[in-house]
């Protein structure tokens, strides 16, 4: 058992000049704590209050961890290494903002250990679950310093209550978007400590935002408050808002429109009572449970919420008539369906169990002994109130995040979102104002039609700037820029239809007619604007292509034009036709063709007359060829004459060379002596300066080895004076220890009395437990006879659902195979009849598109079928987790029988996943098939065809099913 702290307070008058700039003498408390580990190790320290400051500052020994004073030790650079300082805030960054220094990141913050942290028996005793206990959802770093906002103001006006959603509010609210919310909201009668109750939840007491607590003369709380968090290590689970409603006891109408809006909006309401369920506890309810007067029931368009009944300052043990302990749950249906219940008591309960489906309570101590002054609670720190009431606190935030976790707010079947709750909030205020029933089904008409009204305008801004940016020619972000092909285009349209279609089902909020009618406006007006896209990809590809038209055309008339030239604007024109829309390539070959045909006629003429000018060259050439030969003669004799000169310049030629070689071997051998000499000269000359460099190194270590000489001389200084300052503390130590082992003495002994007196007491407390154990051993008998029991009645039941799963998983599975069985045989059969008429094959590949649709109606079918499962499955384990609170010795085994639920879950999505792959495979070769078949359809003659480029044809895909 854990020992709370002991305090000794005092004043005293202490000199301070770190706190003090003018060196005066301030008035300082101090405290002298002795505290208790886990491991019976008693520790003491001294802490100061100093008034200058404002806060507790710890003297002697070492604070290790953020303590409930609000101090925490920083980790400085320089010395002394830690210090300890005061948290002034904590900004959204995740750094502190200290009273010395502002911006200081975590990981130069000590952390608060484990064992350091005061620990209810709840805790003590309960094994980890998949949810996090109390103290470790809503810590002190990951609040991040948020403070709780007015949701909802009251105001008089005239004889009638105006009310007024706030705007810190609801922008706290849609900083969330539409992530899925879970709402706790905690009622009752003015005075009863709600505020504080709340506190104590959202562990307020750590130096958290607080709700303002009122006084005992008058209510703190002004309308709704809201605080609300989302678990950053839970991905998907939904945003936990907690809202405080004012007390009740003012007006009696305001008090009943009040609480007809909390049961509305939230997932849990808290009805916060004190003592015991008697009949004027009921009848003072009987101005607010008046749920028909103000809300307008029309089926199930919001989901009803649960109610927790907590009993404050509960001390009762809880019996029945026959005298047999029951739960309070329990106790709390007892006194709703009482017999003898007459008056407005009656009624309070038949309102009470018509209203909620879900009911639940749960009884609190008084949290610091005969205290129940709400404003004196406040000053009390939270780990000085009872451990009873913190272990029932734990244990109430536990099951109220189970069931938030679980049963998030829903309208209509599907979860609401932050942004819809409060737009939804807005709207039952507004009706409220105009004293009207609060009809949920009325304002969520009108919030999924402004939600989808706005966000099909946000789509369709964000689309249209995309497709004006492409009519204007220019180049978006990815690089997609007109002119392209009509096959690129529509991938383009098709991409951005699929972007927004996965924003729509993202952000979208309302019924599916709704969204679908929103979503068919939308549609059309892209499809408007693509229209004009297209068009105007159509004119800049005409620009595009008439400039290499021309290019084309210029080469084609000039004569002189090269064949690099022309296959060039060839290659140049072929690339730009693979970008360009199906109807300009179509303009392009047409023009092309004319042009080249025109050349082509040019070039036949230019060839006749080619041939009539070769005929005339050749009867030329042969009078040039008797001229020639008569020449011949005369130019044979004179080149023997010239022959016999350049032999006699040869022979002088020669001797010259020889006597021009033997000079230049004479040459080579003087400079290769001249050559040696200079070599010989540059050794020398390194051999010099590496002597003169090792002369500098000797000088450099010279001087280092005289600097390392004066320092050693210092050091050793230094260190004679240390030795002597430690000859000095060590005697001063030697005159405390023996002071101290004097006080030691006297202070054993004692203690040895203290111990004396302890171990009488602690006999008495052991005779006291061992009759209390024996009475806790019987009633824990009866309960496991009860609780066995009940395990039976849920194995049969679990076994019968599991049976009935199987079944239909089983029906399932053969539906499957026969739907596949007779899709296979009826694309074997039109296999066989396309050959007989390609008409006939074409009304019956539409047909089969047809009968495609139909099997994804089926297939929807089944998906429905499967989330029936699936709703069924989730019953199941909803009713598990309500007995695992009263059987938590009998985990191990519903664990196992959630495991097998979990088996069939999993073989039930596996059956699912096989037919939609299925169907999927049935639908590709389907589509394949009918392309194929078109093709070879609609493939033209090959007489007087123009050919087209490979990859400019566009294929022929059916029109896929809307989703």
């Amino acid at each position: 058992m854990q020992r709370g702290p002991t305090i000794w307070t005092a004043s005293l008058v202490c000199p301070d000049r770190r706190y003090d700039p003018a060196r005066r003498r301030e008035t300082a408390d101090f405290q002298l704590r002795e505290s208790w580990s886990s491991s019976r190790e008693r520790s003491w320290s001294i802490l100061v209050h100093r008034r200058a400051t404002g806060y507790w500052q710890k003297l002697l020994g070492r604070c290790t961890h953020v303590d409930r004073l609000g101090m925490l030790r920083r980790i400085s650079t320089c010395p002394p290494g830690v210090t300890q300082q005061q948290v002034l805030s904590i900004n959204p960054n995740g750094t502190y903002n200290l009273d010395c220094k502002p911006d200081v990141p975590p990981e130069r913050v000590r952390a608060q250990r484990d064992n350091d942290l005061v620990r209810s028996p709840l805790q003590k005793l309960q094994k980890p679950t998949r949810l996090r206990q109390a103290s470790t959802i809503f810590n002190l770093c990951q609040v991040q310093a948020l403070e709780p906002v007015q949701l909802l103001r009251v105001q008089r006006a005239g004889s009638r209550w105006q009310y007024e959603v706030c705007s810190e509010g609801a922008q706290a609210l849609e900083a969330f978007g539409e992530k899925r919310i879970a709402v706790v909201s905690i009622c009752g009668m003015r005075g009863t400590g709600k505020s504080y109750l709340l506190n104590a939840l959202l562990d307020g007491m750590n130096n958290a935002p607080k709700f303002k607590v009122g006084s005992g003369s008058g209510d703190g709380t002004a309308g709704l408050w809201l605080w609300s968090y989302q678990d950053p290590e839970e991905e998907h689970a939904p945003v936990m808002a907690f809202l405080d409603c004012e007390g009740f006891g003012n007006d009696s109408d305001r008090d009943a429109q009040m609480m007809s809006l909390c049961a509305l909006l939230s997932s849990v309401l808290v009805l916060n009572t004190k003592g015991t369920l008697h009949d004027s506890v009921f009848s003072s309810l009987a101005q607010i449970c008046r749920f028909a007067e103000h809300m307008e029931e029309r089926g199930q368009e919001v989901s009803r919420p649960a109610l927790l009944w907590v009993l404050r300052d509960f001390a009762l043990e809880l019996r029945d008539a026959a005298g047999h302990t029951m739960s309070s749950d329990e106790y709390l249906e007892q006194a709703l369906h009482a017999a003898d219940a007459r008056g407005a008591g009656k009624e309070v309960r038949q309102n009470l169990l018509q209203f909620f489906n879900h009911r639940s309570c749960t009884t609190l101590v008084q949290p610091a002994g005969a205290e129940n002054d709400p404003q004196k609670l406040q000053d009390i720190p939270y780990p000085s109130v009872s451990s009873e009431f913190r272990a029932g606190v734990e244990a109430m935030l536990a099951q109220l995040v189970a069931i938030c976790h679980s049963h998030p707010k829903m309208v209509g079947g599907q979860s609401l979102g932050c942004a819809s709750f409060a737009a939804l909030s807005k709207h039952l205020v507004e009706a409220m104002n105009e004293s009207k029933q609060l009809s949920v089904k009325g304002a969520w008409d009108a919030v999924q039609h402004t939600t989808c009204g706005g966000l099909a305008d946000e789509l369709r801004g964000i689309a249209s700037q995309k497709l004006k940016l492409l009519k204007s020619g220019q180049a978006l972000p990815d690089g997609t820029q007109l002119p392209m092909t009509d096959e690129a285009l529509r991938a383009f349209f098709r991409n951005q239809r699929h972007e927004l279609k996965d924003r729509w089902e993202e952000q979208a909020v309302g019924d599916e007619e709704v969204r679908k009618e929103y979503w068919q406006e939308l549609k059309e007006t892209l499809a408007r604007e693509e229209l004009q896209v297209r068009q105007q990809n159509g004119r800049l590809a005409d620009q595009q292509l008439s400039q290499s038209l021309k290019l084309w055309q210029d080469w084609l008339d000039n004569s002189e034009g090269t064949i690099e030239e022309g296959e060039k604007i060839s290659a140049d024109l072929g690339k730009l036709l693979e970008h360009l829309p199906t109807t300009t390539v179509a303009r392009a070959g047409r023009a092309a063709i004319e042009a080249a045909a025109r050349r082509v006629a040019g070039a036949r003429t230019a060839v006749v007359a080619t041939v009539e000018q070769s005929a005339e060259a050749q009867r030329r050439a042969l009078a040039w060829g008797e001229q020639a030969a008569k020449l011949e003669g005369n130019v044979r004799a004179e080149l023997e004459a010239t022959k016999a000169a350049i032999k006699k310049a040869a022979d002088r030629w020669r001797q010259a060379s020889q006597s021009k070689e033997a000079k230049t071997v004479e040459l080579q051998g003087k400079v290769a002596e001249h050559e040696d000499g200079q070599q010989q000269l540059q050794s020398a000359q390194e051999e010099l300066e590496e002597a003169r460099a090792r002369e500098t190194e000797l000088q450099v270590l010279n001087r280092s080895s005289q600097e390392k000489e004066q320092s050693l001389q210092q050091e050793l200084e230094a260190a004679r004076a240390m030795a002597s300052k430690a000859s000095a503390e060590r005697l001063a130590s030697q005159r405390c220890n023996e002071a101290a082992a004097e006080a030691a003495g006297r202070q054993n002994l004692q203690l040895q009395e203290e111990l004396r007196e302890a171990q009488v007491e602690l006999q008495r407390a052991k005779e006291q437990l061992r009759a209390e154990r024996e009475e806790l051993k019987r009633e824990r008998e009866s309960h496991r006879e009860k609780h066995q029991e009940k395990i039976q009645d849920l194995h049969v039941q679990l076994h019968a659902e599991r049976k009935a799963l199987t079944e239909a998983h089983d029906s399932n599975r053969t539906e499957h195979q026969q739907l596949l069985a007779c899709v296979r045989q009826e694309l074997e059969e039109e296999r066989k009849q396309h050959s007989e008429s390609k008409e006939g094959t074409r009304g019956q590949l539409l047909e089969h598109v047809r009968h495609i649709g139909t099997l994804e109606g089926k297939v929807a079918g089944l998906n429905t079928e499967a989330d029936f499962l699936k709703g069924r499955i989730a019953e199941l384990q909803d009713t598990l987790k309500e007995s695992e609170a009263h059987m938590f010795k009998q985990s191990q085994g519903i664990s196992s029988l959630r495991k097998d639920l979990d088996k069939a879950k999993t073989e039930s999505g596996h059956a699912r996943a096989e037919g939609e792959e299925r169907v999927y495979k049935l639908r590709r070769d389907s589509t394949r098939k009918l392309q194929e078949r078109l093709d070879k359809i609609n493939t033209p003659s090959k007489a007087g065809c123009f050919p087209l480029r490979r990859g400019q044809g566009a294929p022929f895909k059916p029109r896929p099913p809307s989703r």
